[in-house]
This record gives C-alpha cells, structure tokens and sequence, in this order.
C-alpha cells in the first residue's frame, strides 16, 4: 500500500509539472528576447530651449508617441515611431506630427538606453525638420507583457531653427 501511494504521488508530480512551470518560471521570462515585439506609447512633457535669428526663449511642449518594432537580437529592439506634440512659445502655438527610426538597447535589470531619429512638420511649415533623440529610462514589468517605462530624453535639431529638447516621459510598454 504504501508502495502504491508513493508510485501515485509520483505520477501526479509528473503530471502537473507541464500545468505549473510556467507560473514558477515568471522571473526567468525574457521579456527582450529575440524574435519578441515591443508596442508602446508614452506622453510627456519637455521644457525647451530655442534659438531663431537671434531670439533666445524657451518652449513648452507636450507629446504623445507611438512605438513599435522587434528585438533582432536579444535586449535590443528597432522600429518605428509616429507622435504628436503641442508647444506653445511666448504667445505663439503649434502642432506637429513626428515620424522616425529607433534602437533601444535593455541593460540588466530593466534599464535600457535609446536613439532615434524623427521627422517633425509642424502646422503651417513647408518642410520637415530632423530631431536627433537619446532617452534613458527603466522598464518596471507589471506582468510578463506589460511595462510601465519612465525615462528622460534630449533631443537636438538639424535644421536652420536650432531647437534642443529636454523631455520627461513615462509610457506603456507591451512585450508581445
């Protein structure tokens, strides 16, 4: 008898393994893992500095982007980015659509660095200005998709309006 409810005990171990691995191993999944994708969205806010023919103000400016993209190698994605900003300079107001590029690289543990490249027209310009950006921030994992990510970012133009950008964000990131 006892033979016989050791065997079952055993058989039961064996078989609810493949049902409760997966709930034991949470802290080992690779969220950045190659072949993963990566949604996200963020707002923020920037204070800026700008510098137009010899005017010195500063800007206030609001965003909210879209990212998407997938991990080539491990920790390391690339896409695309498509945003919106409002920005208000002394009296003036604007609005403008952004597209670009980004690579962010996941640095142990959640930390991850970035650069990116964005296009930006704003309401009534006739063409585009180019935004070089870094950001540096931390994925705080709310579950094994979803990620609450705050950073910082700056960003410095490549057009005739010398515009330099310094941003808070936080955002949600979803690792698919």
């Amino acid at each position: 008898m006892e033979k016989l409810l050791k065997a079952l005990v055993f058989t039961i171990s064996l078989l609810t393994i493949p049902f409760f691995s997966p709930l034991m191993a949470q802290d080992e999944v690779n969220y950045t893992a190659k072949n993963t994708y990566f949604l996200g969205t963020s707002t923020g806010l920037s204070l800026s500095s700008i510098s137009i023919k010899d005017v010195d103000d500063n800007i206030f400016t609001f965003n909210a982007e879209f990212q998407g993209g997938r991990f080539f190698i491990d920790n390391m994605v690339l896409g695309g980015v498509l945003g919106y900003s409002y920005s208000k300079f002394g009296e003036e107001k604007s609005s403008s659509t952004n597209f670009g590029v980004f690579a962010r690289y996941y640095l142990p543990p959640k930390i991850f660095a970035g650069v990116g490249y964005l296009w930006s027209r704003s309401d009534g310009q006739d063409g585009s200005t180019g935004l070089f950006a870094g950001e540096l921030g931390y994925a705080w994992f709310l579950n094994s998709h979803f990620a609450l990510e705050p950073g910082v970012g700056v960003a410095f133009s490549t057009g005739d309006t010398k515009v330099t950008l310094l941003t808070f964000n936080i955002g949600l990131g979803i690792y698919l």
